[in-house]
């Protein structure tokens, strides 16, 4: 298989997934890994990787280099059940983080435009200290680890030295709920600082344990990134009362003017918030709204505020000219 694959002398991009693989698949596929590695040097721009943190010794030798290489996904796992193989000797993850992984990306940092990378420990944050001499970093995607310790303080500063070249970022949260509704949100509106070129902004939050954003983050996100165009919140629910706040005492935030694309979900969707989004958001043409409960005015009804809530199951999309 490794002499075939070797054939393959200009192959741009390379995806390889290995996490729990027997001893027998591994090796087979190591060989054909590393015959890639040596046939693409030159040409390959894209490089994929979901493997096993143990397994960067074998998959990552020390001298591979590739000179042209543009964008990297790194996605490291932890987990009991590293791949199956003689040719893993046992590490301490730490170790093969310092050892293995910094010094794959410092390596490959030249052309490098595109980095998405996830390791599961509290050291992951280490990574960011290294990295603040990539100097031309334009999309930037991570994801923080279900760890109660993150310093969050250098990630912060690795954004700071970026903030005049990243013009996309991904951030995902923790996925175990304690940490995250306590400690995650007053931190991570804490790193958020002055990045005026970007203009893609996208949260993750935890899928199985959506919570409300409290008031000061929304408030720090929008004055942090002035240029925004594309903003999605996932899997986080904001304060509909909050936003028609922030909206009339920040009538003139810089990203008011930009955002063409918003992907939101809110607890209660008002007809106020509905007339300030089409206010202020001047260049807003694609508008994508999750509403829990939809509030307007009761009309005929006799209702002691005037309004009407009432629960809304659906998606609200909205396609603006």
């Amino acid at each position: 298989m490794a002499r075939v694959i070797s054939k393959f002398s200009n192959l741009s991009t390379v995806e390889v997934r290995c996490m729990n693989t027997s001893a027998h698949l591994f090796t087979i596929g190591l060989s054909s890994i590393l015959a890639t590695w040596r046939s693409s040097r030159q040409t390959l721009r894209t490089i994929v990787l979901f493997i096993h943190i143990q397994s960067t010794p074998a998959l990552l030798p020390h001298d591979l280099y590739f000179p042209n290489l543009e964008t990297l996904s790194i996605i490291l796992c932890n987990s009991l059940n590293p791949p199956q193989s003689s040719m893993l000797a046992p590490t301490t993850p730490s170790s093969l983080l310092k050892n293995r992984v910094l010094p794959f990306i410092m390596r490959n940092t030249s052309c490098l435009r595109s980095l998405e990378i996830y390791y599961p420990d509290a050291e992951f944050t280490s990574i960011f200290r290294e990295l603040k001499s990539v100097s031309e970093l334009t999309t930037l995607s991570f994801k923080l680890p279900d760890a109660p310790d993150i310093n969050l303080s250098i990630i912060k500063q690795f954004l700071e030295s970026q903030c005049n070249t990243i013009r996309s970022l991904t951030i995902t949260l923790p996925t175990t709920p304690t940490p995250y509704a306590h400690k995650i949100f007053p931190l991570l509106s804490h790193i958020f600082c002055p990045m005026p070129r970007v203009q893609t902004l996208c949260v993750n939050a935890n899928p199985d344990y959506e919570v409300l954003a409290p008031p000061d983050f929304i408030e720090r996100l929008l004055v942090s990134f002035k240029a925004l165009t594309y903003l999605k919140l996932a899997h986080m629910i904001l304060d509909g009362d909050t936003l028609v706040s922030f909206f009339v005492s920040t009538p003139g935030l810089p990203c008011f003017a930009t955002l063409t694309f918003i992907k939101v979900k809110i607890n209660t969707l008002s007809s106020t918030l509905m007339d300030l989004f089409a206010t202020h958001l001047v260049a807003l043409k694609e508008l994508h709204l999750t509403a829990f409960s939809l509030q307007r005015h009761a009309g005929d009804h006799d209702s002691r505020n005037g309004l009407e809530v009432r629960p809304v199951g659906e998606i609200h999309s909205y396609l603006l000219n």
